[in-house]
């Protein structure tokens, strides 16, 4: 059977490009290591198609070489309650990112934990899951030529204290944690996250 381009695959397809295991994400586990043990194997997966990643890179753009990419971005609890979605959203849409994906979604402790299961011998690793399930957060995968760099600059450096000025964290974030949005900081992550969240049909 030929393989569908990537643009259509969802978690529920990754066995479909070849990997040995069958990942559906962690929407429904039942246990916490449940949703660790799919999380650490998808990483896995994900991260050994680089070369897949490329090619959907080259299939967005039309195959003409541009480096046109996805990223997940994610307006966190305290953007989302101090009334900033409609900012961020003209932010990305004002320098040009297509919005392929949109949702509002309360995570469930075990979908957070997963989400941030490469953090899991930080310190920090269970207040940032407390605080990631406190509130609704805005889930969207942004469309672009660079949009994971790109996205990055505009977000501004993780600790709001050594953003750059105009940027999101540095406009209106709190804290290291508290710090309004949430974007993949590379080819790997985005493919991690984009399915973590998202099936192909979500996406346009």
């Amino acid at each position: 059977m030929p393989q569908r381009p990537f643009t259509m695959l969802g978690r529920q397809d990754i066995t479909f490009i070849g990997v040995s295991a069958d990942h559906t994400g962690v929407t429904g586990s039942n246990t916490e290591n449940d949703a660790v043990d799919q999380t650490q194997s998808t990483r896995m997966c994900m991260g050994s198609h680089t070369n897949l990643y490329l090619s959907y890179c080259l299939t967005l753009n039309g195959g003409k070489g541009k480096s046109m990419e996805r990223s997940l971005s994610i307006i966190k609890p305290d953007g989302v309650s101090k009334r900033l979605v409609g900012e961020v959203i003209r932010i990305f849409e004002d320098v040009g990112f297509r919005i392929a994906a949109m949702k509002m979604k309360k995570l469930s402790r075990e979908e957070a934990q997963g989400f941030y299961y490469v953090h899991r011998e930080r310190p920090f690793f269970g207040e940032l899951v407390e605080f990631m399930i406190s509130g609704p957060v805005v889930l969207m995968v942004l469309e672009g030529e660079d949009v994971i760099m790109r996205n990055r600059e505009i977000m501004g450096a993780t600790d709001p204290a050594e953003a750059a000025e105009g940027t999101i964290r540095k406009r209106w974030a709190d804290s290291k944690q508290n710090n309004i949005v949430h974007g993949s900081d590379g080819p790997e992550s985005a493919m991690f996250e984009i399915n973590y969240f998202f099936s192909g049909i979500e996406i346009f």
